[in-house]
């Protein structure tokens, strides 16, 4: 081999060797991406083991098997130490979502329970192992619910409306409710930490008592039965005759009865009374109450409320279509 050949053999020898690093981490970079993560205690920095971790998105989507579709979204849990580790996954978007009892149900970039989660953009081959997802506990609110002379009420509706904005806006959103026992207590668990409204709702319902009688003695077509039918659930108003446990005469109405001991009554000089809806602690309105807040993990006791009767009023009118019809 003369010296020219020899040095461009060695040349092209040289060459190969030079590029075989790179083809390697080529190689590599085109295989699965690999995401360690880690689950903690929003309020303590503790690590959750058991957590379940589920992965959505287009980096998750599961591979066809036998030529068949995947829908199963993949699930990992964590260890002892909170750990998780989501493999085989492939370029696109990623998002977590974790769930574990006595917990908020959590996402990756949240800054509050329930806010916004953030997704994860996903390279072939990419490698993290830094990850931290954090859940926030559970919180409870309990008390009692009382009449005008301070005992109990039973059966009574109690009901958490969360504190949150909008469009920036203050709005209620309805949360958990729980009835009280036979000692007036309730007890509202797993509620998200924030802001709360508690109250005792209480609506009266009145349907003409003529409805009523047709439907439950069939006087009328079955088209006409359907819409009545149709209406008195639209309000809530219990098809059931006066006199019962579930409804009373009032003129030409009937008004449903809610259950439990806080109900409409007719009164002796033949008004009735009625115990208006109330907000913590004794307030006739939202905007008049007083708002709980609770941590995570915290369980708030003492949040008693108190009714009041007050003589109901009639209110009579017309709706028209606005064509006046």
């Amino acid at each position: 081999m003369t010296g020219g050949v020899m040095t461009f053999a060695m040349f092209l020898l040289a060459l190969a060797l030079g590029c075989a690093p790179q083809l390697a981490s080529a190689a590599a970079a085109s295989g699965p991406a690999v995401v360690l993560g880690r689950v903690v205690d929003a309020g303590t920095g503790r690590p959750i083991a058991g957590a379940i971790v589920t992965l959505f998105g287009s980096a998750a989507a599961p591979r066809s098997v036998r030529g068949l579709p995947s829908t199963a979204a993949p699930r990992v849990m964590t260890n002892a130490s909170g750990q998780f580790v989501a493999r085989g996954l492939h370029r696109g978007t990623l998002f977590f979502v974790v769930t574990k009892g006595g917990y908020v149900d959590a996402a990756l970039g949240q800054q509050r329970p329930g806010g916004s989660g953030q997704p994860l953009p996903i390279a072939d081959g990419l490698r993290i192992t830094n990850l931290e997802i954090r859940m926030w506990r559970h919180a409870v609110i309990a008390g009692t619910v009382t009449d005008e002379a301070g005992e109990p009420i039973v059966g009574a509706r109690v009901q958490a409306y969360l504190r949150t904005f909008v469009a920036g806006r203050p709005r209620l959103m309805t949360d958990r409710s729980a009835s009280t026992d036979d000692r007036g207590a309730y007890r509202l668990p797993q509620l998200m930490p924030g802001s709360y409204q508690i109250a005792v709702v209480s609506t009266q319902v009145a349907m003409p008592t003529g409805a009523i009688d047709a439907l439950l003695q069939r006087t009328v077509p079955d088209a006409r039965r359907n819409e009545l039918a149709r209406d008195a659930g639209a309000i809530g108003a219990a098809i059931a005759p006066a006199g019962t446990q579930f409804s009373m005469t009032a003129g030409t109405n009937t008004i449903s009865l809610q259950p439990g001991t806080a109900t409409a009554r007719a009164a002796q000089d033949g008004s009735f009374v009625v115990y208006p809806t109330v907000f913590f602690p004794s307030a006739a309105t939202a905007s008049q109450g007083v708002a709980v807040t609770v941590k995570s993990g915290q369980e708030r006791s003492n949040v008693d409320l108190q009714m009041w009767p007050a003589r109901a009023r009639r209110v009579s009118g017309a709706i028209l279509s606005p064509s006046g019809a």
